[in-house]
């Protein structure tokens, strides 16, 4: 019995031992991993460029058109007319009589990644010489004419090119050609008379691609753009959240007022809001409650010292803010963006600003980036005597009897390549950025970018409820009120 106690008490004691011994010891397990990194979606673009060809008897093409031209080629200019770069008309035809004719080559360009489809649409003005023209297209497929020549009469121009869709793929790019002349039995009513139109060449998305379950009819209900040219249709199709395509300048009267995403392809005309009686914007987005998305290409806006901004947006759940190729004329502000906004993202490029205070922001949280901007605060709004800022970032604290209106904070902005400039004559400090009513947290990256300061301002400046605001300015950090 001792025997076994004892054996009892050793075996006790051993096992003691390892765990000792075993706690400082690491087991070695079979293991495995896969990592998989730098997955991304990217999203494709759409992308058109477009370009008319001229006749010229020492060009290229050699496109013989039955029916038209006494049976001779058409040749064409080796360099085109880049409609992007240069707007001015593609046809412009004078001394005109019966019987003469000629033509244009068009070409469209897909250089976007995303297949497209395009079709064009012509706005027609008679002044008194249509019923005696005539027309037809004819598409052009590796280098030869394709299809019947028609002769038609120039009133049908703007139906049947509607009805002419195009596909164009990512790369490719698809040619026509624009036949037209005066019918040779028009008679002396027609003299002095004119003929005049608008092109446009509208693109979207084409039913090409697949998605990720083989699907390639996700797009067949892409829509082309709404062309508008009056104050009417530009307020009918926003706040039906219609793309629109402007296709002359628009004057409102009256504030437009929208929930919907906005879409506006400028193609270079303007939206004038000076003739608003009111302190309010030209277009508000307000109580946007389902995220929405806000795209602005090539449109001039003017404001007068009516109005508070060109654009501005309030209480509303915004996506992004996408801005380039525009210019902002304004007396207070160029665009407002304010408080109880939730704006995760805003991208502004090419685009030149001119008011009281360009960019005036009063959310928080979001990622706001310009590139290649000119931004220029002066002082048309409030005389000589009051100055502001270029930029202005506004929290919601009570300095004094005032409170702010804003929230400001843990705003990331990054100016490359712009140039900022605080063109107040009057003799108070005006600032290129300023952080006012306890806008705080924010970090501001100028690269690259020029600054022209008035001779009593700063590149930046915090109200005295505002801090932890951080400016670097190619790569050192600035001080406020330096």
């Amino acid at each position: 019995m001792k025997t076994t106690k004892r054996s009892l008490l050793a075996s006790g004691l051993a096992v003691l031992v390892c765990i000792a011994m075993l706690a400082g010891t690491t087991f070695a397990w079979f293991t495995d991993s896969v990592v998989n990194k730098g997955n991304k979606i990217q999203s494709g673009s759409l992308s058109i460029d477009a370009y008319a060809y001229d006749l010229d008897k020492d060009g290229t093409g050699g496109f013989t058109i039955g029916g038209v031209n006494g049976g001779k080629p058409f040749t064409f200019e080796e360099e085109g007319q880049n409609l992007k770069e240069d707007s001015s008309p593609i046809l412009n035809e004078t001394l005109w009589e019966p019987g003469k004719s000629s033509a244009k080559l068009l070409k469209a360009q897909n250089n976007g990644t995303l297949a497209a489809k395009i079709k064009l649409e012509f706005a027609l003005t008679d002044g008194g010489l249509q019923d005696a023209l005539w027309f037809d297209f004819v598409q052009v497929k590796d280098g030869q004419v394709t299809g019947q020549f028609t002769k038609r009469p120039m009133s049908e121009l703007a139906t049947i090119a509607q009805n002419l869709e195009l596909p164009v793929l990512a790369g490719q790019n698809v040619q026509f050609i624009l036949v037209y002349g005066m019918n040779e039995e028009a008679g002396n009513e027609y003299q002095d008379k004119s003929f005049s139109a608008d092109i446009m060449i509208q693109a979207t998305q084409y039913t090409e691609e697949e998605d990720g379950f083989g699907n390639p009819n996700y797009d067949a209900d892409a829509q082309y753009a709404v062309p508008v040219s009056t104050e009417a249709e530009l307020r009918d199709a926003i706040t039906s959240g219609e793309s629109v395509s402007l296709t002359k300048d628009i004057t409102l009267t009256e504030r437009i007022k929208s929930t919907e995403d906005i879409i506006i392809q400028g193609n270079g005309y303007t939206i004038d809001t000076s003739t608003i009686s009111s302190a309010t914007d030209g277009i508000l987005i307000s109580g946007a409650t389902d995220p929405i998305k806000v795209e602005l290409s090539g449109v001039d806006w003017k404001t007068s010292s009516y109005n508070r901004s060109a654009i501005g947006f309030g209480d509303s759940n915004i996506e992004s803010i996408e801005i380039n190729n525009c210019s902002f004329d304004g007396y207070k502000y160029g665009i407002w963006v304010a408080q109880e906004n939730t704006v995760k993202e805003v991208h502004i490029s090419n685009s030149q600003f001119s008011a009281w205070c360009p960019f005036y922001f009063y959310s928080s949280d979001c990622e706001i980036t310009f590139d290649n901007c000119i931004l220029d605060g002066h002082n048309k709004h409030s005389g000589t005597t009051n100055a502001f800022a270029t930029v202005a970032v506004e929290g919601g604290a009570k300095i004094g009897s005032v409170t702010g209106s804003g929230t400001g904070n843990n705003n990331v902005l990054t100016f490359n390549n712009c140039t900022l400039r605080a063109s107040n004559s009057g003799d108070q400090p005006q600032y290129i950025l300023s952080f006012n009513y306890g806008a705080s947290n924010n970090t501001t990256y100028f690269n690259n970018c020029v600054i022209e300061q008035n001779s009593t301002g700063y590149v930046f400046g915090e109200s005295s409820a505002s801090e932890n605001n951080r400016v670097f300015q190619d790569g050192k950090e600035l001080t406020p009120n330096e």
